[in-house]
This record gives C-alpha cells, sequence and structure tokens, in this order.
C-alpha cells in the first residue's frame, strides 16, 4: 500500500500541486522531457524512490519479526 500512494502520480498531476511537488510527478515530468540530462535525473529520482520504498518494508518486516517473536516468547 506504501509503495502505491508513494509512487501514484495521477492525483497529484492532476490536482496540479506546484510545490512541494511530489516525487512520482517530478521524475515522471523529468522523464518525458526531451533534455537528455533531464532523464538521468529521473533516472536517480526513481532508483531514490526504490530504495526508500525497500527501506521502510525493511524495517516493517523487521518489526513484525520483533513482534512475532515477542509473541511466542510469552
Amino acid at each position: 500500500m506504501f509503495a502505491f500512494i508513494f509512487g501514484a502520480y495521477e492525483a497529484p498531476e492532476l490536482l496540479g500541486t506546484r510545490f512541494p511537488r511530489m516525487l512520482s510527478v517530478l521524475a515522471l515530468e523529468s522523464f518525458l522531457n526531451a533534455d537528455l540530462h533531464l532523464r538521468a535525473e529521473a533516472m536517480a529520482i526513481s532508483i531514490t524512490m526504490v530504495l526508500i520504498i525497500l527501506a521502510v518494508a525493511g524495517a516493517g518486516y523487521v518489526a513484525l519479526a520483533r513482534w512475532h517473536v515477542r509473541t511466542l516468547v510469552r
């Protein structure tokens, strides 16, 4: 659920919020731009988003595993 909401670009794009810009909208606009330097920036933004999602998922997994171990010990 977090990854879907974090990566969603439809609602912010349609609402037209200019500041603060969501990373997904910034990445999409940079990727669709004709300037190839901006395309590299879009790739970097996308990789950063993936790393954030993986960090949150990993933290959730660790927290759930610790909680599960605590409930088994009791």
